[in-house]
Order: C-alpha cells, then structure tokens, then sequence
C-alpha cells in the first residue's frame, strides 16, 4: 500500500481535510495520520498532480525526498507527543522517544533536522507548545495555571516566561488581546 507524506499537517482538522481532499479524487485511505496516509491503492501520474494541487490549496505540500520525509516524521512525532496527556509519555525524554518511535539515532535525526529546517528539535517542541497554549488561552476556560500544568510545564511562571519569549506578551495579555479581537474584529481589519 503506498504512503503519502504531507507537510503542515498539525491537527486533527488536518486530518479531516486530507481525508476529505483525497476522497474528492476518489481515492481510498486505509489509515490517515498526522504527516501522512496510506492509500488503498497507487494514484496514477495524474491524480497524484491533482492531489499535490488539491492539497497545495488547503496548505498541504506532499514529501517525495526521503530526507524531508523524516523531518515530517520528527514533526508528526513532536506533535503527538504534545497532544498526549501528561503521563508517561511525557515522562520519557523526548529524544528517548523519538528514537523508539522512528527507530533511528537522535543525534542524525537532530542534525538533519538543523539542517533543514533552520532550528533545533528542542525549539521547534517549544514553538509548537506555545501555539498549543495559544489555542487553549483562545478556546477554553482553564487557567493559566491548569494550562501550564496539562502542557507539562513545571510551573505557570516556566510557561509564562517562554511564552514571552516566543510570543512578545504574557499568557494573560495575549487571552485579553484575543478577546478584544472576538469582540470588535472589525476594529482590527486593514491593520
């Protein structure tokens, strides 16, 4: 069965849309994933352009060198380890992880990873957490407090300290900044 890998898959309404994009092609997944699908069959020549074409417009970009391939691989990874609950997957050093789960030595997959994307694993965990965190702040009612603690922060003060870094405001001053934004978006438009 062929694989597909995809880039800029990151949810899992990513998931829906690749599943919806493939299907309007008339394609057949067996199994559709973060970073990748299965097929059920091999798209000819014209249906794979069409499905880069398809998925190009909604975001997407499909992988045909190996090597970008493992760096959606590494993200896919990061990504599901960011969305698991904090138990004993967080326990586990995310390297640890990693080469369990792709069966491959860490430090290629880190240098590689440097070398194509232009960051560390470690940076891309921590910019991939704060976009996280942002959802929540937007879509939810917990505390910075129950946030920090559900995304594995050590304390809110740890969060609050990195998402300044990589957002320029305070986890507080980004939910109110959003909620302004909800409430007169057209005070915003032309900005």
């Amino acid at each position: 069965m062929p694989r597909i890998t995809i880039k800029n898959m990151v949810c899992n309404r990513c998931i829906i849309v690749a599943r919806q994009t493939i299907e309007e092609l008339g394609l057949h997944a067996t199994h559709v994933a973060l970073g990748y699908i299965t097929l059920l069959e091999e798209p000819d020549i014209e249906t794979y352009a069409l499905l880069r074409h398809n998925f190009a417009a909604v975001g997407f970009e499909l992988v045909d060198d190996k090597r970008a391939q493992l760096i959606v691989q590494i993200v896919a990874e990061i990504m599901t380890w960011l969305e698991a609950p904090s138990s004993e997957t967080k326990k586990m050093n995310f390297s640890d992880h990693l080469q369990k789960a792709l069966h491959r030595d860490y430090k290629l997959m880190s240098r590689l990873f440097s070398e194509i994307e232009g960051t560390t694993i470690e940076h891309r965990i921590v910019q991939l957490r704060i976009e996280r965190v942002k959802e929540l702040l937007c879509h939810s009612d917990l505390s910075i407090k129950e946030i920090a603690y559900q995304q594995g922060y050590s304390s809110p003060a740890h969060l609050s300290n990195q998402f300044k870094t990589i957002a320029g405001l305070t986890p507080g001053n980004f939910r109110k900044l959003m909620a302004e934004i909800r409430s007169s978006p057209s005070d915003y438009i032309n900005v």
